[in-house]
């Protein structure tokens, strides 16, 4: 992007008077250029700006702004048409700017207190992208190791450098002239430089990095960081989940209510609260690891229908883990045999009782099918529930002739065995016919 067109930015500039310079019907989209723009494509992460361009005889909303060889807006028309040389006002959304400048902001400041935190500590610290949205964010690293104690720490630093007011100063150099921004640690690719000036962003004293973002004049503007969650991708490398802002304010609230809450139920003191939750996490896993050895045993006792050569198991059950009832049908569809299992979805239903608009409420309950046959059997077992099933229990099937998974309303699943049945006897009588 032209240096410009950052200026804009860096003042703050939400609206401007300014003239069309091409306008294009592409894709049910009118994609305009204007001879000066306050809109921001998207770029380093950061999404591209929203908002209108209009005069007395058009108004169009900008959905996005694309950086080709000029900035290209891309709008829904409400009303009017637009031609070359049409003087408009280009007013981007600014409550969306702000949100995107804080979330911006408040990754770099983080990003440098952990890098620093990092390093001090011999390991090191990269940053292979991020991902900006008005309400959370993600920064993609890479790392040697990730905790949430190092990440609280980090945390707890930015929120430091947040209330002491650090200046964020933003710097225009170009590729030769660089030596006093690398002795300052200066974070730069600079095989994706593409125009002749750079655009450094200095958080002074936490970090200095090339960025095309926008950003706040001080970090008071971030007023909060808060780490939302984290995960590992694979072999050193993480992603980072956070807000910022009132985002991070209600945040931070409602996980204070249910510390507050839970404190208050199980009777522990704010120390005890952590251990006393991972234990029932802990004892919940080995129940359920119990209970998953016991319930797959008990299928293997359960005796199969005998229809002709074939074997059929058709189950109906309550609120199973679905994984769970997927991994024991594949051990139980062996040669010549078909495994249905109809799960009963508790919450679903609950929640269709509670809905006094529903008209179907008292008759038909919502279930998760799991359904097998062994090749042996030559059926089209997802076209069996297409043409059978789905037209008196509608719903949603996918799969292909021998594994069927989906959900459906139905108000007789025993109906389900009994087509199914069906089909296997018309099977054995068929091949009766073609003996003769």
């Amino acid at each position: 992007m032209k240096k410009e067109y950052f200026e804009i930015y860096d003042k703050d500039i939400f609206e401007l008077k300014t003239k069309v310079v091409s306008v294009d019907k592409k894709n049910g989209f009118l994609e305009v250029v204007l001879e000066k723009t306050p809109f921001r494509p998207s770029s380093g992460g950061q999404p591209s700006d929203n908002g209108f361009l209009e005069n007395d005889n058009f108004k169009g909303f900008v959905t996005e702004v694309l950086d080709k060889d000029s900035l290209v807006h891309r709008l829904n028309v409400e009303f009017g048409e637009l031609k070359i040389g049409d003087d408009v006002v280009a007013r981007i959304n600014v409550e969306r700017r702000k949100k995107l400048k804080i979330m911006h902001s408040g990754e770099h400041l983080f990003f440098g207190v952990l890098k620093n935190i990092i390093e001090q500590n011999n390991g090191f610290l990269e940053a292979e992208k991020i991902n900006l949205e008005e309400n959370e964010g993600n920064l993609f690293v890479r790392t040697q190791k990730l905790d949430f104690d190092l990440l609280f720490k980090a945390e707890e630093i930015t929120n430091e450098f947040i209330d002491k007011g650090v200046d964020v100063v933003v710097h225009y150099a170009n590729k030769n002239n660089l030596n006093d921004f690398l002795n300052s640690g200066l974070r730069i690719k600079t095989e994706r430089i593409e125009e002749d000036f750079i655009r450094i962003l200095e958080f002074k004293g936490v970090d200095v990095s090339a960025c095309t973002g926008t950003h706040v004049k001080n970090t008071k503007e971030i007023m909060l960081f808060l780490i939302t969650d984290f995960k590992k991708l694979g072999d050193e490398r993480f992603v980072i989940k956070f807000k910022t802002g009132e985002n991070a304010r209600k945040e931070f609230v409602l996980q204070s209510k249910i510390l507050r809450l839970i404190k208050n139920y199980v009777g522990k003191n704010d120390s005890e609260i952590f251990n006393f939750v991972k234990k029932q996490i802990l004892d919940k896993e080995r129940f359920k690891e119990k209970y998953y050895a016991y319930f797959s045993e008990f299928l293997q006792r359960i005796l199969f229908d005998k229809i002709n050569n074939f074997e059929i198991l058709f189950l109906i059950l309550e609120d199973e883990d679905l994984k769970l009832l997927i991994k024991n049908a594949s051990k139980l569809c062996t040669e010549n045999r078909i495994v249905c299992f109809l799960n009963r979805v508790g919450e679903e239903n609950e929640k269709r009782k509670e809905d006094k608009n529903s008209e179907i409420m008292e008759e038909n309950l919502s279930y998760d099918v799991v359904a097998m046959s062994s090749k042996e059997i030559n059926i089209d077992l997802k076209g069996f529930f297409e043409n059978k099933v789905i037209r008196n229990c509608p719903g949603r099937i996918g799969g292909n002739e021998n594994y069927v998974t989906g959900r459906i309303e139905c108000k007789n699943p025993s109906s389900i065995k009994e087509e199914l049945i069906k089909m296997l006897e018309n099977i054995k009588s068929h091949s009766k016919d073609e003996q003769r």
